[in-house]
């Protein structure tokens, strides 16, 4: 895989600005710049292949990335991006954003964010699906949700893996992780 960005939608690099938005909040809050220092940077950023079998039986392989920022509130949350000229830097930036809109919430999670390089309304239900099911799978830090570009059936084939937190729902922490998870996504009772 080439290690290259492809040329992007954005105006200006949306990494850049949120490390410039964290910087100037420091300052502003008189924070310790070792923490600052911490937080410019992703905890791990992974850059996959995902072959997916088309509706014509051909496999198309998608470029995606998954990035975590932080886990230290816990688990990592964020959506998956399905855009045509989705960045690395882009899918930083937004799990940076996730982690600290959970921090200020108060919720029990960290940041991280998915892009997949493909445009979804070219692709069939069944290809949608096929693709989802790849990147979408959950990891014990990551929890996954829709996003924008996204349609109805990646919110239920990303309701699945979460079902999982279940598990979770015997202790005092798994029953607030549960609860988040439901109001988070706007999920039913039947998780």
């Amino acid at each position: 895989m080439s290690t290259a960005e492809a040329p992007t939608h954005l105006i200006e690099n949306p990494l850049e600005l949120a490390r410039q938005q964290l910087r100037r909040v420091g300052t502003t809050f008189g924070i310790d710049p070792n923490l600052i220092n911490v937080l410019e940077k992703c905890k791990k950023a992974v850059e996959v292949s995902i072959p997916v079998t088309m509706d014509d039986g051909s496999i198309e392989v998608f470029r995606g990335h998954r990035v975590t920022h932080n886990i230290a509130r816990g688990p990592s949350k964020g959506g998956i991006r399905y855009h045509p000229a989705v960045t690395r830097d882009e899918v930083k930036a937004l799990a940076m954003w996730m982690t600290w809109k959970c921090a200020l919430m108060s919720l029990p999670f960290g940041g991280a964010k998915g892009g997949v390089v493909c445009d979804p309304k070219k692709l069939s239900r069944g290809e949608l699906e096929r693709l989802t099911r790849g990147p979408g799978r959950l990891t014990p830090e990551q929890l996954n949700a829709v996003d924008l570009a996204t349609q109805r059936i990646t919110r239920k084939l990303l309701h699945a893996p979460l079902k999982r937190a279940r598990e979770l729902a015997g202790s005092k922490q798994g029953y607030i992780y549960l609860s988040a998870i439901r109001e988070l996504f706007e999920l039913d009772d039947e998780l």
